[in-house]
């Protein structure tokens, strides 16, 4: 069997298609991955030894009409290069998990007559999935919410793919590589490319936070430089409680398991790795995205408290030190946490490409 994946722009896209690798029975078809040339799941993708090839893609919403013209030729130019790719590689099936580089491919595959799988890790469908759903022979949905959204008798629910860390890591072996011993341990993640509004929230009123526990804080690499110097201002006591980095790569699975709480934009992975950790957690949806309907679904189940972008400021920091001063809460929250998780994703979904596969073949 021949796969073709396709995901991009964000960590969020790459991580459930690469969780399928440990839950493929044998043999393992033969994978190639196809995204932005220039993109970070350049990188990651290559760690795992995948072949890759890059299409050009541009991005639609939210753009000026000048760069929505910018946008249209890349697009263009990257179905070109599609087509080229999927003709060569002759994929039995085609799996895209999101971002703007998903289209073209997916329309490529279309036309080519090669069955695609779209995967939609959100509650509420993007723009890329929605341009795709015609061409798709099936949808599979992280969450049965998102079938909701999408008028179509091809949808399926898996649940999201989590990477097998966290099923087979443990939290007190995750805990000691932080230094957490019986302190609370916090991680804010604004995702793989940061967030800035959460950084600046928490930088300002870091003392209030540090005196309650040891703080692991995943910055992203624009503000890094600024949270470091932020850490250089406080006593050395408060210092050695709090650890910054642009990014964890395949320690965030530890930081999540060791969490006690976690302060997060409410990006897919979130909705299925916090679950899987067992982690409460302080959502904040970014402003221009399709995150408020994910962090919705969480607060309605008791596994995070959501602040607004525009309010976190001045909201987040009260939070977090309210969580933090209860640990009853927190506890509640988690077990609310674990019950939404789907450790079976994987396999699910790979059963699903395997059947499609099967029966377009």
């Amino acid at each position: 069997m021949r796969l073709v994946i396709c995901g991009g722009g964000t960590a969020g896209h790459v991580y459930p298609a690469l969780a399928l690798l440990d839950s493929w029975p044998a043999p393992r078809p033969d994978i190639t991955w196809v995204g932005t040339p220039n993109g970070m799941e350049r990188a990651i993708v290559r760690e795992t030894g995948l072949p890759f090839v890059g299409v050009r893609s541009g991005a639609i919403r939210g753009q000026r009409r000048d760069r929505l013209l910018r946008s249209a030729g890349q697009l263009t130019v990257g179905f070109g290069q599609a087509l080229r790719a999927l003709r060569r590689l002759r994929p039995h099936v085609v799996l895209t998990t999101g971002g703007y580089v998903s289209v073209p491919v997916a329309a490529a595959a279309w036309l080519l007559r090669i069955p695609v799988v779209v995967f939609l890790p959100d509650i509420r469908p993007g723009i890329a999935v929605r341009a795709q759903r015609h061409m798709a022979t099936r949808i599979a949905c992280a969450f049965d919410a998102a079938a909701d959204h999408l008028d179509s008798d091809r949808t399926i629910v898996t649940g999201y793919p989590v990477r097998q860390e966290f099923v087979s890591s443990d939290r007190e072996t995750a805990r000691k590589t932080f230094d957490a011993g019986d302190e609370p341990l916090l991680v804010l993640y604004g995702g793989s490319r940061g967030a800035r509004t959460l950084n600046r929230a928490v930088a300002a009123r870091l003392d209030e936070v540090l005196e309650r526990c040891r703080f692991v804080h995943v910055s992203g690499a624009l503000d890094l430089e600024e949270m470091r110097a932020r850490r250089a201002q406080l006593p050395v006591a408060l210092q050695d409680r709090y650890e910054v980095h642009a990014f964890l790569g395949d320690r965030l699975v530890d930081a999540f398991l060791a969490a006690d709480l976690c302060v997060a934009r409410a990006g897919a992975s979130i909705m299925a790795e916090l679950p899987a950790a067992g982690v409460p957690a302080v959502v904040v949806p970014g402003p221009f995205s399709d995150q408020r309907a994910n962090a919705e679904w969480l607060v309605a189940r008791g596994a995070a408290v959501m602040v607004t972008d525009d309010a976190a400021p001045h909201e987040l920091v009260p939070h977090i030190c309210a969580l933090l001063d209860d640990p009853g809460r927190r506890g509640d929250m988690a077990r609310a946490s674990r019950a939404t998780a789907r450790l079976d994703a994987a396999a699910n979904l790979v059963e699903l490409l395997r059947e499609v596969a099967a029966s377009e073949g």
